[in-house]
């Protein structure tokens, strides 16, 4: 159990890294989808996204990233503020999917030892090579 809570807040850490999603998170507004206050909510919501985005047919992810797209309109920095954001930012949005293939990562080589090359050559975002820490 300790390396498991270990992992998810290395998970979260490494997201929050990058000052635009960090910034994003501090200050959203979105209440109903912030991990803080909705933590089985916001996982839930997180691994619907991913199972549509790997197992779901093309009109499953399109109605996936329009809605994501439209609560994402409303996580924007303030004029004026220090560090800009936008949530529908494509950098940021990439950054947020290499940590989630990350987590991904860690928990299954938790569960079943170390991913082979072979496996990683399979792996359904296999252009996304994640650091190998171990």
């Amino acid at each position: 159990m300790l390396r498991r809570v270990e992992v998810e807040q290395h998970g979260r850490l490494f997201q929050a890294c990058l000052l635009g999603v960090g910034q994003g998170v501090v200050d959203s507004t979105v209440d109903t989808g912030r991990a803080d206050l909705h933590p089985v909510k916001r996982a839930l919501t997180t691994g619907t996204y991913l199972a549509v985005a790997v197992f779901g047919t093309e009109a499953d992810r399109d109605f996936v990233r329009k809605s994501v797209r439209k609560i994402h309109a409303r996580i924007t920095s303030s004029p004026g503020a220090e560090v800009r954001y936008s949530a529908n930012s494509p950098a940021l949005q990439l950054w947020v999917a290499v940590c989630l293939l990350e987590y991904f990562i860690d928990q299954h080589e938790f569960l079943y030892g170390l991913l082979t090359e072979e496996q990683y050559a399979r792996a359904p975002f296999a252009t996304a090579r994640p650091s190998r820490r171990r």
